[in-house]
């Protein structure tokens, strides 16, 4: 096999999008958005030194690398480990911070 067909084959191989070789295969990509399925209400309220706010999952699910983003896809006993205290019946999350730095 000639070096000119060899880049042939390589090139086609690279080109099949559906291909396990391509980064949009499931292997390298995951919606982390699409992922996120809480089975509670469509918002949070988020106390942050006894200020409230109430924040859609939508948005918080929108930045999984966060802490809030990661508390908008956890479970229960997760959820405890990213705040300080949590009252489920009302979906509020408790943080002991300053709330004007989180202003």
């Amino acid at each position: 096999m000639s070096a000119s067909s060899s880049s042939v084959v390589e090139a086609e191989l690279y080109s099949v999008s559906a291909s396990p070789l391509s980064l949009d295969s499931s292997v390298f990509f995951c919606d982390a958005t699409s992922s996120c399925v809480k089975d509670s209400l469509d918002f949070f309220i988020i106390n942050v030194g006894g200020s409230r706010y109430v924040l859609s999952q939508e948005l918080l699910a929108s930045h999984p690398e966060t802490r809030l983003g990661k508390l908008a896809c956890s479970s229960r006993d997760s959820a405890l480990e990213l705040c300080d205290d949590a009252d489920f019946l009302e979906n509020e999350f408790f943080f002991d911070r300053n709330s004007q730095t989180f202003q």
